[in-house]
């Protein structure tokens, strides 16, 4: 389907059900059905969705509930949890004041196959392989089949070997009013923030709703909480703690809960923290909640998804509530279905929320924009829905369209200066950035829509193309609307300027203007288009705001300074009871101190200056400024923004410049790794490596590791490998060196890295020799640094096997190992080995052909499967071959087989591409104690894709004229290309101009022939230039 904005698609799985438990019939299936069970995978390409699942018992008032779906791309890197709720809150602390959790389950979900996971609720441990696709529950079920149950309490920990989602169930029996149920989604812990504006849907005394913050980190954080009614200050214990998750209301001062028609935010500049919002707390009648989001992930602009009123849509018991990050904020609705028309207006300050209700009582749609960012929640209201069908208890929040939870293939950045114009008008350059990130475009296009009143100025169009060449085209113009016809193609990373300028003379009734324009690319290997939009807004008034920052780079800690010029540019109006703001961006600073009298309000954030009357003239007429500092937990490459707000009696509230201000911070990334499979008694090897990936100095980096139960650390073998330049043993004993061992956890102390340094630390422990077949050896490392939190890499698990299996791959330019580099086209060969102690029969080993590449060949007696092996032959199928696998019936004790296929790499490759891929093997005794099949270990092969294009100019020389070319080129590929050289042989029927040829190792001494010797390409490298 191709979707427009605001479209919906609902996909209904239903069965009519008149008892008390009753669910929706998945398998058998049927083939005249689909069923939607969990576990669906949606895809889309040239925009992002808001994805909503939902369950609720039809025709009765039953549990249901809804749960907002993240995209798969917001989970990237993320291999831990700490659960904020549980069920030892209502047991062990406060039945009244943890109401809501009486009961709570644990729902997660893989997203990729062989997905190991560890779940351990600080007295009892499950751990599970689980596949893309596969849910687990809590209470005992992998899908539908049985599997460990645990409970689930407070702060339990889930560790997994690759990324997956988690959701929470909870309840409690309300007595004669029934039982409650909400669903709940958790963030991982990297996805938590310091900083939250939640939509508080309580109602009349009875029905209020309770806000639980909870503390993920290892020490105690100080919150500041702000609602209409008070402020507090409160602590909060580090995790570990059953008083780390602490419920709003009790911090009050007595108040009790939030009141109705308030909203509320929560921030520290302590560290990170989790926010969940139950509605309707301890009570069944209203029962619903939802997880907030940081504020640093919310946008000025939602589609709701499904958010009917009602079961029947007979009424609109369920509307959007929303609350702005900052005062003073304007919001716009369109009731879906859309038609382009404000149907409804509104301005609310922080800590005011307000509830939207669609007239035909289905939100599912709609449309919300706001002059600033805002949190936004869909669900029951108690104050307008009845307490029986066929009204929905349930609701969730709507997810902002974030940018960085997709894969980005093509943005644009929209600029105006100046901001403001004067009554009489003028001109305003508009600057139009369009940059290429995860795939090569081509047929790349501008178009611009100038608002009413407004008139393109003829030739201001200037336009610099990624290789550094510039030209002047006109755009075609159809009213309003103007569309630059570049043709033009962007590769990864590479960007285009395009600037113009427009003008209105006539600002009669104009106060505002904003101008929209659009990018649209076509991805280079399909038909997918893309099409970004990007604002920017214009005001016509007498009073000028001008803004600029101290840095355009800071480090964490770093002071920032932001002053803010005004002026009345008028030259007749008199401005009066003039006012100033800005609103410091707390999820990223720290306010200090403001001149010139402003006053800071810290429920917003807002610092405000009075500056009364401004008289008419050209000229500054002042300037105010305030001091922040950037807060420690900061992420590298953040972009703090930051724009200031002038008003007066005489002019509508006007916005200056925006300024921005990038954070280098320190950012050490960290795996592990170790071997799949062992056996009993063997000694096996960890593998931690660490990089520094941000671009500012990382000092106290420590790590450690306990080594896992049951194993013995095999004395000496700690070593570190830093920068690459080769291991070097470390002692055991502390004090000596980097390392220490202090049974059972290893510690060692990198201390300082810069910004891309990094390295290495193996060791090797000893397995059991009495461990059963099939238990599993699970370990994984802990990471720290200054002005960070603790964090734990991905989980490494080792399967007790005496059927062993390794993998390895070779290339034209690699020799046979775990890890490799190809080029586009090129072949690779994979080896596979086994080997056992005991006796085995029935012997698999299955392999799946590796995406982006078809089979050439396999050696040994093998059977082919084309349907991802539902069906195999001994014959090669004509289709092409997704599987194969090798059979032995017998493998006596102590054997050795050794097996290998052959693959071609595509010749068009997605950019960054990485050749993934890991065998299997299986026997008769081992399915005796692993239901799983036993993986090899996962071999990488990298890529090398390089491209090189050619221009000239002019594109039709005269006789006897000069001729330019330009060469550029770049490598597409996951792996540095070594070695590179360009030739180019001059056309025939031309004469060279000596002297001319420039870039990198250029040499014309071998003419006709021209060379450059680039020497490395890197990976994913934008385009450079020689000529």
């Amino acid at each position: 389907d191709i979707l427009l904005a605001g479209d919906a698609i609902i996909l209904t799985s239903d069965r009519d059900e008149d008892t008390i438990n009753g669910y929706v019939p998945v398998n058998p299936r049927d083939p005249n059905q689909i069923r939607y069970d969990g576990g669906d995978r949606i895809v889309t390409s040239g925009g992002p969705v808001d994805l909503a699942h939902a369950m609720w018992p039809l025709n009765n008032s039953w549990i249901g509930g809804a749960w907002e779906v993240y995209s798969r791309q917001a989970y990237a890197g993320a291999y831990s949890y700490r659960l904020p709720i549980g069920r030892d809150l209502y047991h062990e602390l406060d039945s009244s004041a943890y109401g809501d959790f009486e009961h709570v389950y644990l729902q997660l979900e893989a997203f990729e196959d062989n997905t190991t996971i560890s779940i351990d609720n600080g007295a009892e441990t499950v751990n599970l392989t689980i596949d893309r696709g596969q849910t687990y529950s809590s209470m005992g079920y992998l899908n539908s089949a049985s599997a460990p149950a645990i409970a689930i309490n407070s702060g339990t920990t889930i560790r997994s070997s690759k990324p997956t989602q988690v959701g929470l169930v909870t309840g409690a029996d309300s007595g004669l009013s029934g039982f409650q149920g909400r669903f709940l989604i958790v963030l991982p812990d990297k996805q938590w923030g310091a900083d939250y504006v939640v939509p508080v849907p309580s109602g009349d005394a009875g029905d209020e709703a309770e806000v639980y913050l909870s503390n993920p980190n290892d020490f105690p954080i100080t919150i500041q909480a702000y609602d209409v009614e008070t402020q507090a200050t409160f602590a909060v214990s580090p995790t570990g703690y059953v008083s780390a998750t602490v419920p709003y209301s009790r911090q009050r001062g007595g108040l009790g809960y939030v009141p109705r028609d308030s909203a509320a935010r929560f921030t520290s500049s302590d560290g990170v923290f989790g926010v969940v919002v139950c509605a309707d707390t301890a009570n069944a009648t209203y029962d619903w909640g939802f997880s907030a989001i940081p504020s640093k992930y919310l946008t000025r602009d939602y589609y709701i998804p499904w958010a009917p009123g009602a079961t029947d849509l007979s009424s609109n018991g369920s509307p959007v509530w929303v609350t702005p990050l900052t005062d003073d904020t304007t919001f716009c609705v369109d009731y879906s279905p859309l038609d382009g028309v404000v149907d409804e207006t509104f301005t609310l300050d922080v800590l005011e929320q307000r509830r939207i209700f669609d007239p035909d009582n289905d939100n599912t749609g709609m449309h919300v924009w706001a002059s600033g960012e805002f949190a936004v929640a869909w669900g029951e209201d108690p104050r307008t829905a009845d307490s029986s069908d066929p009204y929905l208890d349930l609701g969730l929040t709507t997810l902002p369209l974030q940018q960085r939870w997709l894969d980005t293939v093509l943005t644009l950045d929209k600029t105006a200066q100046p901001t403001i114009l004067p009554p009489e008008g003028g001109s305003v350059t508009f600057t139009l950035l369009s940059k290429a990130h995860n795939a090569p475009l081509v047929n790349v296009d501008v178009t611009d829509t100038l608002p009413l009143s407004w008139t393109y100025v003829p030739h201001s169009t200037h336009v610099t193309y990624p290789n550094g060449s510039t030209e002047n085209p006109e755009p075609e113009v159809d009213g309003q609307v103007l569309f630059w016809d570049l043709s033009t193609a962007l590769d990864l990373g590479q960007s285009l300027t395009l600037t113009f300028q427009a003008q209105i003379t006539n600002t009669t009734g104009v106060s505002v203007s904003v101008n929209r324009g659009q990018a649209i690319g076509e991805h280079q290997y399909s038909d997918a288009l893309f099409n970004p939009t990007a604002e920017a807004t214009v005001h016509v008034g007498p009073l000028n705001l001008i803004k600029s920052v101290s840095h355009a780079r800071a480090g964490i800690g770093d002071t920032l300074v932001y002053t803010l010029s005004y002026a009345n540019h008028s030259h007749s109006v008199t401005a009066t009871n003039v006012v100033l703001r800005d609103v410091v961006p707390v999820q990223h600073v720290t306010f200090q101190s403001a001149s010139h009298g402003g006053t800071y309000k810290p429920s917003s954030g807002t610092i405000t200056w009075s500056l009364g009357t401004l008289n008419p003239g050209p000229g500054i007429s002042g300037s105010v400024s305030f001091t922040v500092t950037v807060n420690d937990f900061v992420a590298d490459g953040t972009v703090i923004e930051n724009v200031g707000y002038i008003r007066s009696d005489q002019m509508l509230e006007a916005s200056s410049n925006r300024v921005r201000t990038a954070v280098s911070a320190p950012d050490v990334e960290f795996t592990k790794s170790g071997p799949t499979v062992a056996e009993q008694g063997q000694v096996i090897t960890y593998t931690i490596s660490y990089e520094n990936v941000g671009l500012a100095r990382a000092t106290g980096v420590r790590v450690w590791d306990t080594i896992p139960v049951s194993t013995t650390y095999v004395t000496g073998s700690l070593a570190i490998n830093p920068e690459g330049s080769g291991w070097v043993p470390l002692s055991d004993a502390g004090g000596d060196d980097q390392g220490a061992y202090v049974s059972p956890t290893l510690v060692i102390t990198p201390g300082a890295l810069e910004a891309g340094e990094g390295g290495q630390i193996r060791f090797s422990v000893r397995l059991p020799s009495d461990a059963p077949g099939g238990s599993l050896i699970q370990n994984w490392a802990n990471l720290d640094r200054d002005l960070d939190t603790p964090r734990e890499s991905n989980l490494v698990v080792t399967r007790i096997s005496d059927l062993l299996i390794a993998k390895a791959a070779g290339t034209a330019v690699s020799p046979v190992g775990p890890q490799a580099t190809v080029a586009a086209g090129g072949l690779i060969t994979y080896r596979l080995t086994y080997e056992n102690v005991l006796t085995h029969t029935n012997v698999y080993v299955r392999e799946p052909i590796p995406d982006y590449t078809r089979l050439i060949t396999a050696t040994g007696v093998v059977s082919y499967s084309w349907d991802n092996g539902a069906t195999w032959s001994a014959t090669r199928p004509a289709t092409q071959v997704t599987h194969i696998r090798w059979h032995d019936a017998l493998l006596p004790p102590g054997s050795r087989r050794e097996v290998g296929f052959t693959v071609r790499v595509s010749s068009t490759l997605p950019p960054g591409t990485t050749i993934h891929n890991m065998a299997h093997i299986s026997s008769t005794q081992t399915g005796e104690y692993l239901s799983e099949w036993i993986p090899s270990n996962q071999v990488q092969v990298a890529t090398v894709d390089l491209w090189v294009e050619k221009d000239v100019a002019p594109p039709n020389p005269q006789a006897g004229g000069p001729v330019s070319y330009t060469i550029s080129y770049g490598n597409r590929g996951s792996a540095d290309a070594l070695g590179v050289q360009i030739v180019d042989t001059v056309p025939t029927g031309t004469t060279y101009v000596p002297g001319s040829i420039w870039g990198t190792g250029a040499d014309d001494g071998r003419e006709p022939d021209l060379v450059w010797e680039l020497g490395t390409v890197p990976a994913r490298s934008s385009a450079r230039m020689v000529g």
